[in-house]
């Protein structure tokens, strides 16, 4: 995958790690998706990369839960001792409102 899109999807994860958050690669994909063009198929497939990869550090986990899609469960992205079931698509909202 191209190095600035990879970058892109670091820069918008950064954050999201540093304050703890529970976010998924859905999330990541409407915050970079417009500068990148490309969909969310392909950038999240960045985000699982990173994750497999360790990037995101010892600290994070992921957990397939019901997160409301219509396509199915998705990967929660949180840290080890906090609750998957507690994310909610409102806290990338809170997170815009910052």
């Amino acid at each position: 995958m191209n190095e600035v899109v990879v970058e892109a999807v670091q820069e918008a994860l950064v954050p999201r790690l540093r304050f703890g958050e529970m976010f998924t690669a859905w999330d990541v994909t409407r915050e970079v998706r417009d500068r990148i063009g490309l969909p969310h198929r392909l950038l999240k497939q960045i985000v699982h990369a990173l994750f497999v990869d360790g990037w995101m550090g010892e600290g994070y986990t992921r957990t397939l839960c019901d997160v409301g899609g219509d396509r199915g469960p998705a990967w929660v992205y949180h840290r080890e001792g906090d609750d998957p079931a507690c994310y909610t698509t409102e806290m990338l909202l809170e997170r815009l409102m910052r």
